[in-house]
């Protein structure tokens, strides 16, 4: 998929990400790619990772929640 990265001011990163487990998972099952972006951020590279949490509720349902880390070369 891809994806877009608001930064302060009018600045944005973007790129693409896979899902790099089969079926959510604990841990850092996402990593996105840096290619590109605006605001000063048109030659960006990098990569970010997701961590995520998830939690069973009732009835069958998930709660997921985390945090996601980039390193961002401009």
């Amino acid at each position: 998929g891809t994806f877009a990265l608001d930064l302060p001011g009018d600045a944005m990163v973007t790129g693409t990400f896979n899902n790099t487990t089969a079926y959510p998972t604990d841990g850092e099952p996402y990593r996105l790619i840096i290619t590109g972006g605006s605001g000063g951020y048109e030659a960006a590279t990098g990569v970010c990772d997701l961590t995520v949490s998830i939690s069973d509720e009732a009835f069958g349902s998930q709660t997921q929640s985390g945090e996601f880390r980039c390193d961002i070369f401009s």
